[in-house]
């Protein structure tokens, strides 16, 4: 468990450390891709909150299932639509 949470940690800064340039090479503003970063936290927390009370009587493995599919929706969806304020 703790070479998972040290290789969790080392990603996510990585992906961090690079958020801006990433998003500025897919077309968009150091604005946009400040505020998007900017937001990664919050939405982490309501995940959390959401999660905290939907999967309170779910099997661990359902709740994993769940996770999983609407991260891939959401990835889908960015995929096909992209990413504009509006």
């Amino acid at each position: 468990m703790v070479v998972s949470f040290i290789f969790s940690s080392y990603l996510m800064g990585a992906v961090m450390t690079l958020w801006v340039t990433n998003v500025q090479e897919l077309g968009h503003t150091t604005a946009m891709a400040a505020l998007a970063g900017a937001m990664i936290g919050p939405f982490k927390t309501v995940g959390r909150f959401f999660e905290m009370l939907v999967s309170s009587n779910m099997y661990p493995l359902v709740t994993y299932a769940l996770s999983l599919g609407l991260m891939l929706a959401g990835f889908a969806v960015l995929l096909s639509v992209g990413f504009t304020l509006p």
